[in-house]
Protein backbone atom coordinates (compact mmCIF):
# COMPACT_ATOMS: atom_id res chain seq x y z
CA UNK A 1 0.00 0.00 0.00
CA UNK A 2 1.52 3.59 -1.13
CA UNK A 3 2.02 6.28 1.08
CA UNK A 4 -0.96 8.52 -0.12
CA UNK A 5 -3.19 4.82 0.25
CA UNK A 6 -2.71 4.81 3.72
CA UNK A 7 -3.63 8.73 4.43
CA UNK A 8 -6.84 8.24 2.76
CA UNK A 9 -7.69 4.64 4.07
CA UNK A 10 -6.94 5.90 7.83
CA UNK A 11 -8.89 9.50 6.72
CA UNK A 12 -12.58 8.27 7.88
CA UNK A 13 -10.98 7.44 11.64
CA UNK A 14 -9.40 10.61 11.77
CA UNK A 15 -12.39 12.06 10.76
CA UNK A 16 -14.45 10.29 13.59
CA UNK A 17 -12.45 11.39 16.67
CA UNK A 18 -12.39 14.99 15.46
CA UNK A 19 -16.22 14.67 15.53
CA UNK A 20 -16.51 12.80 18.64
CA UNK A 21 -13.83 15.45 20.29
CA UNK A 22 -15.83 18.30 19.00
CA UNK A 23 -19.03 16.85 20.82
CA UNK A 24 -17.16 16.48 23.84
CA UNK A 25 -16.28 20.53 24.17
CA UNK A 26 -19.90 21.35 22.92
CA UNK A 27 -20.74 19.39 26.19
CA UNK A 28 -18.10 20.87 28.35
CA UNK A 29 -18.67 24.62 26.89
CA UNK A 30 -22.20 23.98 27.77
CA UNK A 31 -21.51 22.91 31.42
CA UNK A 32 -20.04 25.48 31.70
CA UNK A 33 -21.91 27.85 30.47
CA UNK A 34 -25.47 27.21 32.58
CA UNK A 35 -23.13 26.21 35.65
CA UNK A 36 -22.08 30.23 35.34
CA UNK A 37 -25.68 31.30 34.64
CA UNK A 38 -26.58 29.60 37.44
CA UNK A 39 -24.26 31.49 39.62
CA UNK A 40 -25.30 34.68 38.27
CA UNK A 41 -28.88 34.10 39.10
CA UNK A 42 -28.01 33.24 42.23
CA UNK A 43 -26.15 36.38 42.96
CA UNK A 44 -28.76 38.70 41.67
CA UNK A 45 -31.44 36.78 43.50
CA UNK A 46 -29.25 37.38 46.97
CA UNK A 47 -28.61 40.96 46.00
CA UNK A 48 -31.94 41.52 45.56
CA UNK A 49 -32.95 40.70 49.07
CA UNK A 50 -30.30 42.51 50.75
CA UNK A 51 -30.90 46.27 51.10
CA UNK A 52 -29.29 48.79 50.13
CA UNK A 53 -27.15 51.22 52.10
CA UNK A 54 -29.58 53.76 53.96
CA UNK A 55 -32.28 51.36 52.52
CA UNK A 56 -35.36 50.18 55.02
CA UNK A 57 -35.59 46.65 54.50
CA UNK A 58 -38.84 45.51 52.25
CA UNK A 59 -41.59 43.99 54.09
CA UNK A 60 -42.33 40.48 53.78
CA UNK A 61 -44.23 39.27 50.48
CA UNK A 62 -47.55 36.58 50.48
CA UNK A 63 -45.28 34.05 49.40
CA UNK A 64 -42.55 34.55 52.09
CA UNK A 65 -45.58 34.98 55.10
CA UNK A 66 -46.70 31.37 53.97
CA UNK A 67 -45.38 29.64 57.38
CA UNK A 68 -48.48 27.57 58.79
CA UNK A 69 -47.09 27.36 62.23
CA UNK A 70 -47.67 31.43 62.62
CA UNK A 71 -50.65 31.50 60.47
CA UNK A 72 -52.18 29.24 62.97
CA UNK A 73 -50.96 31.11 65.35
CA UNK A 74 -53.18 34.27 64.50
CA UNK A 75 -55.57 32.59 63.86
CA UNK A 76 -56.26 31.20 66.66
CA UNK A 77 -56.88 34.30 67.88
CA UNK A 78 -59.91 34.74 66.34
CA UNK A 79 -62.87 35.57 68.02
CA UNK A 80 -66.88 34.85 66.78
CA UNK A 81 -69.37 37.33 68.03
CA UNK A 82 -72.30 37.06 65.69
CA UNK A 83 -72.92 39.82 63.70
CA UNK A 84 -69.53 41.26 63.98
CA UNK A 85 -66.71 40.65 61.80
CA UNK A 86 -63.05 40.58 61.78
CA UNK A 87 -62.90 39.96 65.48
CA UNK A 88 -60.18 38.87 67.07
CA UNK A 89 -57.74 39.24 70.58
CA UNK A 90 -54.66 41.48 70.54
CA UNK A 91 -52.81 39.12 72.41
CA UNK A 92 -51.63 35.72 72.09
CA UNK A 93 -48.34 36.76 70.09
CA UNK A 94 -44.83 36.37 71.69
CA UNK A 95 -43.60 39.39 72.47
CA UNK A 96 -39.86 41.31 74.64
CA UNK A 97 -37.82 38.27 75.53
CA UNK A 98 -39.89 35.95 74.74
CA UNK A 99 -42.83 37.02 76.52
CA UNK A 100 -46.24 36.33 75.18
CA UNK A 101 -48.51 39.25 75.23
CA UNK A 102 -51.44 38.72 77.06
CA UNK A 103 -55.20 37.50 75.76
CA UNK A 104 -58.54 38.68 77.03
CA UNK A 105 -57.49 42.16 77.76
CA UNK A 106 -57.51 43.79 74.44
CA UNK A 107 -60.15 42.88 71.28
CA UNK A 108 -60.13 44.52 67.88
CA UNK A 109 -63.11 44.02 65.53
CA UNK A 110 -65.17 45.84 62.75
CA UNK A 111 -68.12 48.24 63.51
CA UNK A 112 -70.61 47.22 66.17
CA UNK A 113 -73.10 48.96 63.94
CA UNK A 114 -73.23 50.67 60.69
CA UNK A 115 -72.13 53.83 59.76
CA UNK A 116 -74.56 56.70 59.67
CA UNK A 117 -76.27 57.82 56.65
CA UNK A 118 -73.73 60.48 55.47
CA UNK A 119 -73.52 60.00 51.50
CA UNK A 120 -75.59 60.06 48.61
CA UNK A 121 -75.82 57.92 45.82
CA UNK A 122 -72.85 59.11 43.89
CA UNK A 123 -70.71 58.84 47.37
CA UNK A 124 -70.29 62.43 47.97
CA UNK A 125 -70.84 64.05 51.55
CA UNK A 126 -74.23 65.15 52.14
CA UNK A 127 -74.84 68.18 53.37
CA UNK A 128 -75.01 68.15 57.41
CA UNK A 129 -79.18 68.11 58.02
CA UNK A 130 -79.24 65.81 55.69
CA UNK A 131 -77.62 63.32 57.86
CA UNK A 132 -79.26 60.02 59.22
CA UNK A 133 -78.22 58.24 62.11
CA UNK A 134 -77.40 56.19 64.36
CA UNK A 135 -76.42 53.26 62.23
CA UNK A 136 -78.37 49.77 62.40
CA UNK A 137 -77.10 47.54 64.84
CA UNK A 138 -75.21 44.91 63.75
CA UNK A 139 -73.97 42.62 66.97
CA UNK A 140 -76.44 40.71 68.15
CA UNK A 141 -77.81 41.07 72.10
CA UNK A 142 -76.87 37.28 72.22
CA UNK A 143 -73.27 38.28 71.55
CA UNK A 144 -73.54 41.82 73.52
CA UNK A 145 -73.96 39.64 76.73
CA UNK A 146 -71.24 37.51 76.08
CA UNK A 147 -69.08 40.20 75.12
CA UNK A 148 -70.04 42.31 78.51
CA UNK A 149 -70.77 39.73 80.47
CA UNK A 150 -68.47 36.77 79.68
CA UNK A 151 -65.31 38.55 77.92
CA UNK A 152 -66.12 41.60 80.29
CA UNK A 153 -64.88 45.01 78.26
CA UNK A 154 -65.42 47.93 80.02
CA UNK A 155 -64.61 50.51 76.97
CA UNK A 156 -65.52 50.38 72.92
CA UNK A 157 -63.04 52.57 71.55
CA UNK A 158 -64.57 53.97 68.37
CA UNK A 159 -62.39 55.32 66.19
CA UNK A 160 -64.47 56.29 63.11
CA UNK A 161 -65.33 59.50 62.97
CA UNK A 162 -68.42 62.30 63.72
CA UNK A 163 -70.47 61.46 60.00
CA UNK A 164 -69.73 57.84 60.96
CA UNK A 165 -70.98 57.59 63.98
CA UNK A 166 -73.96 60.95 63.58
CA UNK A 167 -76.73 60.06 66.47
CA UNK A 168 -74.76 57.65 68.20
CA UNK A 169 -74.66 58.79 72.24
CA UNK A 170 -73.64 55.33 73.22
CA UNK A 171 -72.30 51.75 72.84
CA UNK A 172 -74.49 48.55 70.84
CA UNK A 173 -73.18 46.60 73.41
CA UNK A 174 -74.90 48.99 76.22
CA UNK A 175 -75.08 51.26 79.33
CA UNK A 176 -72.25 49.06 80.96
CA UNK A 177 -69.61 49.87 78.13
CA UNK A 178 -68.44 53.32 78.45
CA UNK A 179 -68.34 54.44 74.43
CA UNK A 180 -65.85 56.46 73.41
CA UNK A 181 -65.50 58.10 70.16
CA UNK A 182 -62.07 58.69 69.12
CA UNK A 183 -61.05 60.23 65.40
CA UNK A 184 -58.57 58.56 63.91
CA UNK A 185 -55.79 58.39 60.96
CA UNK A 186 -54.50 55.38 59.15
CA UNK A 187 -51.40 54.60 57.06
CA UNK A 188 -49.33 57.60 55.95
CA UNK A 189 -51.90 60.01 57.35
CA UNK A 190 -50.46 58.88 61.11
CA UNK A 191 -47.62 61.13 60.82
CA UNK A 192 -49.86 64.36 60.47
CA UNK A 193 -50.30 66.41 63.62
CA UNK A 194 -54.55 65.03 64.10
CA UNK A 195 -53.30 61.19 63.69
CA UNK A 196 -50.42 62.22 66.05
CA UNK A 197 -52.88 63.78 68.32
CA UNK A 198 -55.61 61.01 68.22
CA UNK A 199 -52.72 58.19 68.59
CA UNK A 200 -51.96 60.16 72.15
CA UNK A 201 -54.99 60.44 73.38
CA UNK A 202 -56.41 56.67 72.58
CA UNK A 203 -53.05 55.03 74.10
CA UNK A 204 -53.15 56.71 77.13
CA UNK A 205 -56.83 54.47 77.79
CA UNK A 206 -54.50 51.59 77.86
CA UNK A 207 -52.61 52.24 80.59
CA UNK A 208 -55.22 52.44 83.28
CA UNK A 209 -56.03 48.88 84.67
CA UNK A 210 -59.69 50.06 85.72
CA UNK A 211 -60.25 50.09 81.77
CA UNK A 212 -59.64 46.94 80.70
CA UNK A 213 -60.96 44.73 79.00
CA UNK A 214 -60.91 47.30 75.85
CA UNK A 215 -62.33 46.80 72.74
CA UNK A 216 -61.18 48.96 69.92
CA UNK A 217 -62.74 49.12 65.96
CA UNK A 218 -63.42 51.44 62.79
CA UNK A 219 -66.15 50.66 60.47
CA UNK A 220 -64.40 47.26 58.73
CA UNK A 221 -61.39 46.85 61.22
CA UNK A 222 -58.81 46.99 59.00
CA UNK A 223 -57.40 50.22 58.67
CA UNK A 224 -57.57 52.66 61.60
CA UNK A 225 -58.09 49.60 63.64
CA UNK A 226 -54.90 47.93 61.55
CA UNK A 227 -52.71 50.66 62.17
CA UNK A 228 -53.21 50.91 66.32
CA UNK A 229 -52.59 47.14 66.37
CA UNK A 230 -49.78 47.38 64.42
CA UNK A 231 -48.39 50.01 67.02
CA UNK A 232 -49.64 48.75 70.48
CA UNK A 233 -48.28 45.37 69.45
CA UNK A 234 -45.17 46.60 67.91
CA UNK A 235 -44.11 48.56 71.13
CA UNK A 236 -44.95 44.84 73.09
CA UNK A 237 -41.95 43.66 70.88
CA UNK A 238 -43.99 41.18 68.14
CA UNK A 239 -41.28 41.26 65.55
CA UNK A 240 -42.15 42.69 62.22
CA UNK A 241 -43.17 39.28 60.59
CA UNK A 242 -45.56 38.38 62.88
CA UNK A 243 -47.19 42.02 62.64
CA UNK A 244 -47.29 42.16 59.22
CA UNK A 245 -48.96 38.81 58.98
CA UNK A 246 -51.41 39.97 61.55
CA UNK A 247 -52.48 43.58 59.43
CA UNK A 248 -52.35 41.03 56.02
CA UNK A 249 -55.14 38.12 57.97
CA UNK A 250 -57.74 40.52 58.11
CA UNK A 251 -57.63 40.89 54.06
CA UNK A 252 -56.86 37.06 53.47
CA UNK A 253 -59.38 35.69 56.35
CA UNK A 254 -62.42 38.02 57.41
CA UNK A 255 -62.33 40.02 53.62
CA UNK A 256 -61.19 37.33 51.41
CA UNK A 257 -60.03 40.28 49.28
CA UNK A 258 -56.45 40.89 47.56
CA UNK A 259 -54.12 42.54 50.39
CA UNK A 260 -53.55 46.24 49.55
CA UNK A 261 -49.43 45.95 50.19
CA UNK A 262 -49.15 49.56 49.48
CA UNK A 263 -50.95 50.34 51.95
CA UNK A 264 -48.82 48.37 54.06
CA UNK A 265 -45.72 50.34 52.89
CA UNK A 266 -47.31 53.79 53.91
CA UNK A 267 -47.37 52.70 57.07
CA UNK A 268 -43.90 51.54 57.31
CA UNK A 269 -42.76 54.50 55.64
CA UNK A 270 -43.95 56.65 58.51
CA UNK A 271 -41.86 54.51 60.50
CA UNK A 272 -39.31 54.40 58.52
CA UNK A 273 -38.31 58.40 59.12
CA UNK A 274 -37.03 56.86 62.46
CA UNK A 275 -33.58 55.76 63.71
CA UNK A 276 -33.65 52.08 64.73
CA UNK A 277 -32.55 48.67 63.98
CA UNK A 278 -35.92 47.17 64.25
CA UNK A 279 -39.35 47.82 63.32
CA UNK A 280 -39.89 47.81 67.22
CA UNK A 281 -37.08 50.29 67.63
CA UNK A 282 -39.01 52.98 65.38
CA UNK A 283 -42.56 52.37 66.26
CA UNK A 284 -41.28 53.23 69.82
CA UNK A 285 -39.54 56.32 68.62
CA UNK A 286 -42.58 57.45 66.62
CA UNK A 287 -44.62 57.13 70.34
CA UNK A 288 -42.43 59.04 71.89
CA UNK A 289 -42.13 61.60 69.76
CA UNK A 290 -46.13 62.12 69.80
CA UNK A 291 -45.37 62.86 73.54
CA UNK A 292 -45.68 59.44 75.01
CA UNK A 293 -42.78 59.48 77.85
CA UNK A 294 -40.55 56.31 78.25
CA UNK A 295 -42.98 55.61 81.57
CA UNK A 296 -45.92 55.36 79.85
CA UNK A 297 -44.13 52.94 77.61
CA UNK A 298 -43.22 50.64 80.20
CA UNK A 299 -46.34 50.89 82.09
CA UNK A 300 -48.26 49.38 79.12
CA UNK A 301 -45.96 46.81 78.64
CA UNK A 302 -45.98 45.65 82.04
CA UNK A 303 -49.94 45.48 81.72
CA UNK A 304 -49.42 43.17 78.35
CA UNK A 305 -47.17 41.13 78.74
CA UNK A 306 -46.97 38.19 80.79
CA UNK A 307 -45.01 37.67 83.84
CA UNK A 308 -41.84 36.21 83.70
CA UNK A 309 -41.90 32.32 85.96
Amino acid sequence: MTQMQMKISASPRLCEKKSIFRILCAILCALCVETACADVAAAVATSATLPREGQRPRCPSSVESQRPDTDATIASRVVEWEGVSNARDLGGLPGLGGRMVRTGRIYRSAGLNKNAHFKGKDGKRLPRSEWKGPGETLVTPEAARHIVGTLGVKIDLDLRNDAETFGMEASPLGADVRWILLPSSDYGKLAGERGRKAFAKGFRLFLNEGNYPILFHCKGGADRTGTLACILNGLLGVEEDLLYRDWRFTWTDSFKKPVPEEAWGRLMAVFAEYEGETLNERIEKFVLSCGIAPGEIETFRNMMLEKTP
